[in-house]
């Protein structure tokens, strides 16, 4: 069953960071029992805090309410949907940017018309409003899923709001059910799944290393740490043309697509600049020509955080405040959070700008895969807010598979062990830009076990490369106190 410790610090602006977007904090209280598979029951309690600036809180996930519980006529219509979609390659678009990435190196005309049918497919659905088949069949999964222990599912279904949102929901949460019915059947994860359910002796300070293995929502204080106030300035000259809030995303009028909130940042791809991005999962920004030549044009245009947004970041006056800005978080929330006094950093953070229905998403993957540094720690800091598709899936450990969207809006963190953990992104079909920061960090207390080589050490590392990744290129020690 999915749970995430949460440490959240008394500030401002806490966003509702957790994958279930709700929270309760008992101090010292025991949490309200909520069933567990098999008619077992699991307990969970909210802890008082380390020290007077912190408060840990345990996410709780919801009991199954009878509102929720799918009618009679539901279930045969979900029954009937799910027969008729057995091959959820029909209707999980979340598959469209691997596709596509595959098509680039095989353009043949049979594959790129296939391709092209299944971007028709998606643009009817983008501007379909969900079919009452389609959400009787969201309603079922969710109910299932609640049973199992998440109550993301449910409170997501209010976003729930076009046929092609509908179908992604479905898949996601059809793979969330399998896997986790898989690591209750005892194949993956046994221990861990014993821990999850138990109570933990909580809290400890600073946090040991198998605390750190556990995923975590955090908060950080946005008035100090005042990021989102120089984004606005960095894409200020971009915000200023102006675009229309009515308008859908990508491929067309979305039926209902969310247009940010009114967030100018998650509005950011219905400006005219945002609009010249290419590489949207629509014909037109497809053109067939450049499909087939060789190399495409539109490999480096849907390379993930290669879009025109990135650049203007990297570009811009503003960016080396943004920089120290980081730094200070580094310093002031970070170090102090890990109980570090040392610590080596991701000197160049990861900024990140996903676009609705945009093909240019990060693949399945480990950190492991790209070097071999088995201690370090992710953070993953979103400056709009964070949902469903267009927010990080993540597996809760190592070999789980259950892939779940970081649910948190600006001023909320999620910590998570990337180096083991499995994290994708999806196509963005929210209708809503994300934009967010990631960055990982290793606690020099940890560093003992796998020392991290110096610049000088791993001379000639290209940018990749295992070399690459070394104190003075891809990390910077900072020494704090």
């Amino acid at each position: 069953m999915e749970k995430a410790l949460t440490l959240t610090r008394d500030v401002n602006n806490y966003g509702h960071c957790s994958h279930y977007n709700a929270q309760q904090t008992r101090q010292g209280t025991p949490q309200k029992e909520a069933p567990a598979r098999g008619g077992e029951k699991a307990r969970r309690s909210a802890l008082s805090a380390p020290s007077p600036a912190y408060v840990l809180q345990y996410v709780q996930p919801f009991t199954l309410t009878t509102a929720a519980t799918a009618t009679t006529d539901c279930e045969q219509r979900t029954t009937s949907f799910m027969s008729a979609s057995s091959d959820e390659a029909e209707t999980d678009f979340t598959t469209l940017p691997r596709r596509f990435r595959a098509l680039l190196q095989d353009p043949s005309t049979c594959a790129i018309e296939a391709f092209d049918r299944s971007l028709d497919c998606l643009a009817r659905a983008s501007c379909e409003p969900c079919t009452a088949t389609h959400w009787c069949a969201c309603q079922v999964v969710a109910a299932e899923a609640a049973l199992l222990g998440s109550e993301l599912a449910q409170s997501s279904l209010r976003r729930v709001l076009t046929t092609a949102q509908a179908c992604s929901f479905i898949a996601r949460w059809r793979r969330w059910i399998r896997a986790t019915e898989h690591m209750h059947a005892g194949a993956v994860g046994t221990t861990a799944l014993a821990d999850r359910s138990q109570h933990q002796s909580w809290p400890i300070f600073p946090p040991t290393w198998e605390l750190l293995l556990r995923p975590a929502y955090l908060s950080y204080d946005t008035r100090r740490f005042d990021f989102r106030g120089l984004l606005l300035r960095i894409f200020a000259d971009v915000i200023a043309e102006g675009g229309d809030p009515s308008r859908g995303s990508g491929a067309g009028e979305s039926v209902g697509a969310g247009t940010g909130g009114g967030d100018p940042l998650a509005m950011l791809h219905q400006t005219p600049f945002g609009a010249r991005e290419r590489g949207y999962a629509r014909a037109s920004s497809l053109p067939r020509e450049e499909l087939i030549q060789r190399p495409s044009p539109l490999n480096e245009a849907t390379r993930y955080g290669c879009g025109g947004l990135n650049k203007l970041f990297k570009r811009s006056p503003l960016f080396d405040d943004f920089m120290a800005l980081y730094r200070e978080l580094v310093r002031e929330w970070v170090a102090p959070q890990l109980g570090a006094t040392e610590l080596l950093y991701q000197a160049r953070p990861i900024f990140r700008v996903l676009l609705p229905e945009h093909l240019a998403v990060g693949p399945r993957h480990r950190d492991a895969a790209y070097h071999s540094q088995p201690n370090e720690i992710n953070y993953w800091l979103p400056f709009t807010d964070a949902h469903d598709t267009n927010s990080l899936q993540v597996e809760s450990e190592p070999g789980a598979g259950d892939f779940a969207p970081i649910t948190c809006g600006y001023g909320g963190v999620y910590r998570f062990y990337g180096n083991g953990c499995e994290h994708l992104n999806e196509l963005n079909l929210t209708g809503a830009t994300r934009v967010s920061l990631d960055f990982r960090v290793i606690r020099s207390a940890e560093e003992a076990s796998c020392p991290v080589p110096t610049a000088d050490m791993a001379a000639d590392g290209g940018k990749g490369e295992q070399r690459y990744f070394s104190e003075g290129r891809y990390y910077e020690r900072m020494v704090v106190g």
